[in-house]
């Protein structure tokens, strides 16, 4: 049935789902989840199988939690769980993560070294600190008609909350512009990245029972979801009662003789951002950080009149070289790959950040 619905479609729509033609409603790809009901229908004395195929596109950003293994999705009026995560689309790729900073490789391109690239942290060779992540694409869902039933009511939903944390990867030679205040007793900058790398990672439920690992100064839970790198089904219930795909190489072994793997989901971007570095002192509350992301926010909407929904702000930590205190940043970036042109008209001059807050404090 999907693969008569895939035959179905406008050529140019089957390009732009798979990414060879640009999406202006989803910029950065999308995912997709590819949902099969199940209806039992009685016919000559025997039970016969009858299947409707439903699909449904989130973008990344969305679907790093809405498509999340073992999630419930509701749409149309049904409720279905996430069970399978297409792994001829989503390759396992192996990551190393620096326990101190926002910096990640893939294993293959981290060489051999010791300490961190970037912060020169010792954990960075640490074994522990490689994981597998799969950037999510496809997902499935078969459920029966009976179970999909929902009145789709508030109160009936099961939401679940997910660890997700977005590492900003920066190089020096993609910095183009900084200016600093004139102040050496209060350390307050910001500068242009023409291109950073912006990595989203869903390290699975929180309250997750088991080890931790430590990522970019935080702790995250180490298993994060559990499937099949083979077929990618996922597993619902803890172990029990676990079927492989029908089409997988382990349907018939048993998962306790060929345990399942934990593994992170995530999505991966490329944009122009402005790095912002606040001093210590003054911004060690968290609600402190959160009240001057909103005067951002403020700012950006009287400035350019009208809707910034397009630029989003996250902020990082790096630890300092020479003593045991973290620099702390907040980064401007673009949701659009490549950038809009918003953070560069910025920058065109060293009082339009300062304009920003100068106007939301007027508000």
């Amino acid at each position: 049935r999907i693969l008569s619905d895939i035959n179905k479609k406008d050529v140019y729509q089957f390009l732009t789902d798979k990414g060879i033609l640009p999406n202006y409603a989803f910029p950065e790809a999308g995912v997709i989840l590819k949902s099969v009901i199940l209806k039992r229908r009685e016919k000559d004395g025997a039970n016969n199988w009858e299947t409707d195929s439903y699909e449904y596109e989130r973008s990344a950003a969305a679907a790093l939690s809405e498509f999340a293994p073992a999630n419930h999705f509701y749409a149309g009026g049904r409720k279905v769980r996430i069970e399978r995560v297409d792994m001829d689309l989503s390759e396992v790729e192996e990551w190393r993560f620096c326990p101190d900073c926002p910096k990640a490789e893939l294993k293959v391109n981290a060489g051999d070294s010791t300490n961190c690239p970037s912060c020169g942290s010792v954990g960075w060779s640490d074994g522990g600190q490689v994981r597998e992540m799969v950037r999510l694409r496809q997902v499935f869902a078969t459920t029966s008609d009976w179970a999909s039933r929902s009145r789709d009511e508030k109160d009936e939903r099961e939401v679940e909350f997910f660890q997700r944390n977005m590492l900003v990867g920066v190089e020096d030679q993609h910095i183009t512009k900084a200016y600093r205040l004139a102040d050496d007793e209060l350390p307050f900058g910001f500068e242009f990245l023409s291109r950073a790398s912006f990595r989203e990672i869903n390290f699975g439920k929180k309250g997750q029972m088991g080890e931790d690992l430590e990522v970019a100064g935080r702790t995250v839970p180490r298993d994060g979801f559990k499937l099949c790198k083979s077929c990618g089904q996922v597993d619902l219930y803890g172990g029990h009662n676990f079927k492989h795909a029908i089409d997988c190489k382990h349907r018939n072994t048993d998962v306790t003789t060929n345990p399942l793997d934990a593994m992170y989901l995530y999505r991966e971007f490329h944009s122009e951002a402005i790095r912002i570095l606040l001093p210590v002192s003054s911004f060690g509350v968290e609600e402190r950080i959160e009240s001057f992301m909103a005067a951002l926010y403020l700012g950006l909407k009287t400035y350019f009149d009208g809707d910034v929904d397009h630029l989003r702000i996250s902020h990082t930590e790096e630890p300092e070289t020479e003593s045991s205190l973290k620099k702390r940043y907040l980064v401007l970036y673009d949701t659009v790959p490549g950038g809009t042109g918003y953070l560069k008209e910025l920058m065109l001059d060293h009082d339009k950040i300062p304009e920003l807050f100068r106007r939301a404090l007027k508000v």
